[in-house]
C-alpha cells in the first residue's frame, strides 16, 4: 500500500488535499496519483505521489518538456526547421521540430531575458523573425497559461479527482512567488523543484578514484645462453700393442739403415774389379 511508503513527494498545492484525504483509513490506503496539466504541450500526464514535479520558470512542465529543455539548455546546438519556423505557429507543441519545439518554450515560459537570447541564438534565422524581441515577464503569463496540478484517488475501478480547489488557489500563487530566478551560468535554477525530483537523468556521473602511479620496476635481463663449450675430455689411450707394434718398427728401419752405410762400401770396391 502506498501508505507505507517512507517518501512522500507531494507538492506544496496539493498538501492541504492529501493531508484531508488521510484523515480516514479509506483515504490512507486507497491509490493515489497526481495529475500534471503542462503548461507547455497542454497535455495531461500522471505521476506517483513518490515522484516530484517541475515548473519551467513558474509553469508547470511534464517530464517530457522538462527534459528537452534541460537538454537544450545544457547543450544547446543549432536547430534547423524543414517547414520554414510555419510549426511554431500551431497551438500545440511541435513534435517533431526541435527549433521550434524551443521557441514554443521560450515563448511560454517567463524565463530571464539573457537566457533567452543566448537560446535564441541557436535557432534558425526563419524562426526568429516570427519570436517576439523579449520573453513574457511573469505578469504577462496568466494562471490559466502555467499549468495545473490535481490529486487523485483509486475508488472502485475509477480515479476520482480529490483536490480541494479553494485551497490550491492560494498555495499555487505562493508557490510561483517563491520560485527562483534564473541564471544562464547556473544550472537548474528556472527549474522550480516540488519536493524533490529523485529520478533527475542529468546528475553527473561520479569520477573514477585517481590512481597513483608506482615505479614499475624493470625486469633483469635474462643471461645470454650460447652454445656449451665442449670441455676437452681425455685424451684416448693408445692400443699398447700398437704402441708396441709402433715402436719396433722404427727401431727396425735404423737398423736397416746402419747395416746398409756398412754394406755400401764393400759394394764400391767389388765394383771397382
Amino acid at each position: 500500500m502506498e501508505s507505507t511508503e517512507s517518501v512522500i513527494r507531494i507538492p506544496a498545492v496539493l498538501m492541504p488535499s492529501y493531508n484531508k484525504l488521510i484523515t480516514t483509513e479509506e483515504g490512507k490506503s486507497a491509490m493515489k496519483r497526481i495529475r500534471v496539466e503542462c503548461g507547455v504541450c497542454k497535455a495531461t500526464r500522471f505521476y506517483s505521489i513518490h515522484r516530484g514535479i517541475t515548473r519551467i520558470a513558474g509553469v508547470v512542465a511534464c517530464e517530457g518538456c522538462r527534459q528537452f529543455y534541460q537538454r537544450f539548455k545544457k547543450q544547446p546546438r543549432l536547430e534547423q526547421c524543414d517547414k520554414g519556423g510555419r510549426c511554431f505557429l500551431q497551438e500545440e507543441m511541435p513534435k517533431k521540430c526541435k527549433a521550434c519545439g524551443m521557441a514554443h518554450i521560450l515563448t511560454r515560459c517567463p524565463v530571464p531575458p539573457s537566457l533567452y537570447h543566448n537560446l535564441l541564438s541557436y535557432l534558425p534565422t526563419d524562426l526568429k523573425k516570427r519570436m517576439p524581441d523579449q520573453p513574457p515577464t511573469s505578469v504577462e503569463v496568466p494562471q490559466e497559461r502555467r499549468g495545473g496540478l490535481g490529486l487523485e484517488v483509486y475508488k472502485g475501478d475509477t480515479w476520482e479527482d480529490v483536490t480541494d480547489r479553494s485551497e490550491g488557489r492560494t498555495s499555487t500563487i505562493r508557490a510561483e512567488e517563491d520560485t527562483d530566478a534564473d541564471d544562464p551560468n547556473v544550472d537548474d535554477l528556472d527549474m522550480e523543484f516540488e519536493e524533490m525530483v529523485v529520478d533527475d537523468p542529468d546528475i553527473p556521473e561520479a569520477e573514477p578514484p585517481e590512481q597513483t602511479s608506482s615505479p614499475v620496476p624493470v625486469p633483469t635481463p635474462a643471461p645470454r645462453v650460447g652454445r656449451p663449450k665442449k670441455k676437452p675430455g681425455p685424451k684416448p689411450a693408445g692400443d699398447p700393442d700398437q704402441r708396441t707394434a709402433h715402436g719396433s718398427t722404427r727401431g727396425g728401419t735404423l737398423v736397416s739403415i746402419c747395416a746398409l752405410l756398412l754394406i755400401l762400401p764393400f759394394i764400391t770396391f767389388l765394383k771397382s774389379f
